[in-house]
């Protein structure tokens, strides 16, 4: 008569029980070790994710001033991220040579006008020819208009603040030889909307749209959260990061904000999308998006590789290696060898 006899041995440092099957067959005693464990399903949800990304602050109407002619800056006025009023004074020309060249198309406006009033009163006495009268009519037109220009970069050889807002960066110094239209001072117009520039990996750009909804927190505020949306998303990667960048819009409302604030932001997915997820407790090693379980069958305990999309919480959202239908060892892992046999006890 066969007899059996069941020992428990308890691993205090663990608190896993340990359980032993003895049997005696022809007064031989032979021992079929069983690892006890808990398990859990595998489930298929249905999630909205979250993303996460930090970028920096721009105010919306962010402008480059620059001079509309080159030449030597007589003066800088602002520094940076001083306050001005609009038309306020930023920067301007040495204007010596502009003046030159105004009063040298003044001189040659004038000479052509009296040009085209004597052959005008020639050709009314018949004395000259239609193609004198035509071609000193045109000398004038064309005098009048190197006037125009003359005045017109005498007036833009000084730039004045567009708006009221912030001079965000200064970027040319008193005296120094300017082209033009290089970038004599950085504007921010601070009566706009700011946005936060974010960058995105391109797992994380295909869930997102123009529209959605996102969380923004920063340190110089670190018990608000300020309420913005995807304004605008790249329609490719930069060629050096390999990364998207993603536009968030949000209002300032009574807060000062100052370009170039770090902000963090939690961007929530206008989709939802079908995953399998698993406890964190189930994994038993990770690396990058690769990651191992231990996956019930038969009374076994079975490894698998997985590929890992994110963790959401408590939970591994797997993009590949389990399905649905499998359980995997979520408690006992630690004494768990492949092909071991073990005793659900959930």
């Amino acid at each position: 008569m066969k007899q059996y006899r069941f020992i428990l041995f308890m691993l205090v440092a663990s608190g896993i029980f340990v359980f032993s099957a003895c049997k005696k067959r022809n007064g031989e005693t032979e021992t079929e070790q069983k690892v006890p464990v808990k398990i859990e399903q595998v489930k298929q949800e249905e999630i909205r994710l979250l993303v996460r990304a930090s970028g920096r602050l721009f105010p919306s109407s962010e402008q480059k001033l620059s001079f509309k002619t080159g030449g030597i800056i007589s003066k800088v006025y602002v520094s940076e991220g001083q306050m001005v009023k609009e038309g306020q004074l930023l920067a301007d020309l040495k204007v010596n040579e502009i003046k030159a060249l105004v009063s040298q198309a003044t001189e040659a406006y004038d000479k052509a006008n009296r040009d085209f009033n004597r052959v005008q009163n020639l050709y009314r006495d018949t004395v000259t020819t239609l193609e004198q009268f035509q071609n000193a009519r045109t000398a004038l037109n064309l005098a009048a208009s190197q006037l125009e220009i003359a005045k017109f970069n005498l007036q833009h050889s000084s730039i004045t603040a567009p708006s009221d807002g912030r001079v965000l960066k200064k970027l040319a110094e008193n005296n120094e030889l300017i082209a033009p239209g290089y970038p004599v001072v950085l504007f921010g117009n601070e009566r706009g909307l700011w946005l936060l520039r974010v960058n995105v990996t391109d797992r994380e750009i295909v869930l997102l749209n123009s529209g959605d909804t996102a969380q923004v927190t920063f340190d110089a505020f670190p018990n608000e959260v300020f309420e913005a949306f995807v304004s605008e998303k790249a329609a490719m990667a930069n060629p050096y990061t390999g990364l998207f960048e993603l536009t968030l819009e949000l209002a300032s409302g009574t807060k000062q904000f100052v370009a170039g604030f770090i902000g963090k932001a939690e961007i929530r997915s206008g989709q939802t999308n079908q995953y399998l997820s698993i406890p964190v407790e189930a994994l038993l090693e990770a690396q990058g998006d690769e990651g191992q379980v231990h996956v019930y069958e038969n009374e076994k305990a079975v490894r698998r590789n997985i590929q890992i999309l994110r963790i959401e919480k408590d939970r591994i959202l797997v993009i590949d290696g389990i399905s649905a239908q499998d359980w995997v060892i979520t408690e006992g892992t630690s004494f768990v060898r492949s092909n071991s046999i073990i005793e659900v006890i959930n």
